[in-house]
C-alpha cells in the first residue's frame, strides 16, 4: 500500500473528523490505485496523478459523511456516478448502507464492476443507463447525491420519479450562480446552501440540500 496515500488520507481524515478502520483505508487507497491505472486507458478522469486522486475524489466525496450519518438514511443513490464518485468513496465509508450507482456510459460501468469485485463492495448496486430510461427502483432512495451531475431544476426533473416523499437531493457544486438557485420548480423547497471544506483544497465548493414541499 501506498505510503504517501496513506499519509495523505489519514491527514483528510482528520480534517474531516472522520474515524476509519485499516480495512476503510485499505479500500480507499485500493480504489484510487485502481482508478490511476484504468485512467490510462479508459480516461475516467482529468485528474491523473494518485495523490490528487485522493484529495480531490476521495477526500472531496467524504465531505457528504456527515449529511449521511443519521440511521434513517439507508439507501443513497449516486446519479451519474462517472468513475464512481462520490458514491464509492462513501460506500466504504458506510459498509451498511446501500448504495445505488447510475452511470450511461459502458466503459465507466465496466470499471465500476471491476471496483466492486475487487474491493468486495456488497452495498452497492450498479444501473447502466439514464436515469430517466432506468426502471423505477421498488426500494427509492433516502437521498438522491449528485457530484457536477446537471443544472438543479434539470437534476430534480430526471430524478423525481425516484424519489419518496420524504427523499433530500444532496448535489455537489463548485460555484453556483444566482439563477441556477431560484429556477427551481415551486414543488420543491428553497434550496439550503452549505459551504464545503475539502481538505488541502482551496477551490470554493457547495452542497446544495432540496426536498419536495
Amino acid at each position: 500500500m501506498s505510503e504517501s496515500l496513506v499519509k495523505i488520507l489519514n491527514s483528510g481524515l482528520n480534517q474531516l473528523k472522520i474515524q476509519a478502520d485499516n480495512k476503510q483505508i485499505g479500500l480507499w487507497v485500493k480504489f484510487v490505485e485502481l482508478l490511476a491505472k484504468w485512467n490510462k486507458v479508459y480516461n475516467l478522469s482529468g485528474v491523473t496523478d494518485p495523490k490528487t486522486m485522493m484529495i480531490r475524489h476521495i477526500l472531496d466525496s467524504l465531505c457528504l459523511v456527515d449529511f449521511l450519518k443519521e440511521e434513517p438514511i439507508q439507501i443513497i443513490a449516486d446519479i451519474g456516478t462517472g468513475p464512481g464518485l462520490p458514491g464509492i468513496p462513501l460506500a466504504i465509508a458506510f459498509p451498511h448502507k446501500k448504495f445505488m450507482l447510475v452511470e450511461p456510459r459502458q466503459k465507466r460501468i465496466l470499471f465500476l464492476k471491476q471496483v466492486v469485485m475487487a474491493l468486495e463492495l456488497n452495498n452497492i448496486e450498479l444501473f447502466h443507463g439514464r436515469i430517466e430510461q432506468l426502471p423505477i427502483p421498488v426500494d427509492k432512495p433516502d437521498r438522491v447525491l449528485s457530484r457536477a451531475f446537471a443544472k438543479l431544476s434539470d437534476m430534480l426533473k430526471l430524478t423525481e420519479s425516484w424519489a419518496k416523499s420524504d427523499t433530500v437531493w444532496l448535489a455537489m457544486k463548485g460555484e453556483l450562480s444566482q439563477d441556477e438557485l431560484t429556477d427551481i420548480p415551486q414543488a420543491y423547497t428553497e434550496p439550503r446552501v452549505i459551504k464545503l471544506a475539502p481538505p488541502f483544497e482551496t477551490a470554493v465548493r457547495h452542497l446544495v440540500a432540496i426536498k419536495k414541499r
